[in-house]
């Protein structure tokens, strides 16, 4: 093969599941019996900056960024990614929980096989794993300045990475921000018709 800056990667899957209806998909297919069906995938990952300014991802951050002419904030922003990036490839899922990344484990059966085009789902599924691996790691180093998992020593960051941090909008739904003044309203109207029921037989016969 050409020598490009990519990743080959063969993925094995060994059927272990009799379909009782027959299975044309190129990677589940068990047309001519065959036990082991091989998937090959090139993976191939670019930081760019604009549409026609990329470079293969690399561990030599600075060479990268001098390629991209990048600015200090942006150098910051991707170290921050290169240092994460290693650890969010599409088949991840598969080297942590082997057959239990199959979606064809979780949603088909003897009855219900794979469809044709299958394997694309796979795939679409555990890049999309990687991606979000990818937000959470990114969002996690935003919200702890010193996590141990990119640093084993707790260092003060550097003006760029202070900026870095302090610019980053993570949605969250873990919490609900009420507004101040809307929520005084809510009590106090709240107590004062709790207080008016529970006077109001008394005002009543007062007034009679």
């Amino acid at each position: 093969m050409k020598q490009e800056p990519w990743n080959t990667v063969l993925l094995f899957l060994q059927l272990d599941i009799t379909y009782i209806y027959p299975v044309i998909d190129s990677w589940f297919n068990q047309l001519n019996n065959q036990t082991v069906n091989v998937l090959g995938c090139v993976d191939r990952r670019e930081m760019c900056n604009g549409q026609d300014n990329c470079v293969p991802v690399s561990n030599d951050t600075i060479g990268m960024a001098s390629m991209l002419n990048l600015n200090a904030r942006q150098q910051s922003i991707l170290g921050r990614l290169n240092s994460i990036i290693d650890g969010t490839e599409f088949f991840i899922p598969l080297a942590i929980e082997g057959g239990g990344a199959l979606l064809a484990n979780k949603f088909t059966t003897y009855f219900d096989p794979p469809t044709d085009g299958h394997w694309m789902d796979e795939l679409e599924n555990w890049f999309s794993i990687g991606l979000l691996s990818l937000q959470l790691q990114t969002a996690q180093y935003a919200m702890d300045l010193s996590p141990t998992m990119f640093s084993d020593t707790v260092q003060t960051p550097n003006e760029n990475d202070s900026w870095m941090c302090n610019s980053q909008i993570i949605y969250r739904d873990d919490y609900i921000s009420f507004n101040v003044l809307g929520l005084t309203i809510i009590i106090l109207v709240g107590g004062f018709l709790v207080v008016l029921s529970l006077c109001l037989d008394l005002i009543m016969k007062k007034v009679n």
